[in-house]
């Protein structure tokens, strides 16, 4: 995979997945900042896929949606440029917000990828050291996890 298609923004998995708690516009409204009014503009533009004024109930892929929408409406940039910025990303907009960015340098969005397990990254660096035959920092770390692990054992006795 390369870097690109590793930093491509990803739907939120509130798009697939149904939530059990589901809020009524009032309650949607005060939890997102966000007014019927200034939804519906949003839907008018084509960035919302959902119609706040029919909508009785709300989920998780609406609030997500609205507030990757609402960032971006507040941003003070005009709407020509945020269609500009929103023709690269697939409909509906349900992207995290707090892991989906633009980079105007780039012209692109971009995705953090997804936390990577901590075992899994240790084993790979260890593999690592084993064929830079870095035989100092494997015995460092020996050293480090044996110390922390006899800690560990008299601190549970």
């Amino acid at each position: 995979m390369t870097i690109i298609e590793e930093l491509a923004p990803r739907h939120s998995g509130a798009l697939c997945q149904g939530s059990l708690f589901v809020s009524t516009r009032e309650e949607f409204i005060a939890k997102v900042f966000a007014s019927v009014d200034e939804m519906s503009s949003w839907r008018l533009k084509g960035w919302l896929s959902f119609d706040p004024l029919t909508l009785a109930q709300y989920d998780e892929k609406e609030r997500v949606e609205v507030q990757f929408i609402e960032g971006l409406a507040r941003s003070g940039l005009s709407n020509a440029m945020i269609d500009r910025m929103l023709s690269n990303l697939e409909k509906p907009y349900c992207y995290d917000s707090s892991t989906t960015f633009f980079s105007f340098v780039e012209n692109r969005w971009i995705g953090l990828p997804p936390a990577q397990d901590p075992a899994e990254v240790t084993r790979e660096y260890l593999n690592e050291l084993v064929v830079n035959q870095d035989w100092g920092a494997l015995r460092e770390l020996h050293n480090e996890i044996s110390q922390t692990l006899e800690t560990a054992e008299d601190t549970n006795e």
